[in-house]
């Protein structure tokens, strides 16, 4: 069943499934979900979401970088993986997640330790693509 727009009782909203919608989404958004890239409901400039999922060997699609403007949530929702945020190396785990300010270098990718990793990353707000700067390392 794929997601669709709905409008039921004069109530519009979306319902959807996240790992169908990070697949459908995954070439072209990279697995965001909710954003100003997105249409219908599921546009907003005032977050971004993203679902995703990393094996060990992906960790290298990922990396060091920061946000101009935006904060970035990030929770751990399966697994285990090393990350750097700030120059200081952290293990995240199942129930884990953090807070970064903007202007603050992270890579919560940096070795998968427990495969598969899951989670969702927040931003807000949604900004263009060219608000996350990557960084070589």
């Amino acid at each position: 069943m794929h997601a669709i727009n709905v409008l039921k009782n004069n109530m519009n909203y979306y319902k959807g499934n996240f790992h169908e919608d990070r697949e459908r989404e995954l070439k072209e958004r990279n697995g965001w979900i909710v954003g100003r890239f997105l249409d219908g409901y599921r546009h907003t400039e005032k977050i971004g979401i993203k679902f995703w999922k990393f094996n060990k060997g992906e960790e290298g699609e990922h990396t060091l970088k920061y946000e101009k403007e935006a904060i970035e949530c990030t929770f751990v929702l399966k697994g285990k993986v090393r990350g750097i945020v700030d120059g200081t190396e952290i293990i995240f785990k199942a129930g884990d997640y953090i807070v970064i300010p903007a202007k603050i270098q992270s890579n919560m990718i940096v070795e998968v330790i427990d495969e598969p990793i899951e989670g969702f990353t927040i931003k807000g707000p949604s900004l263009p693509k060219d608000d996350s700067v990557k960084l070589k390392g």
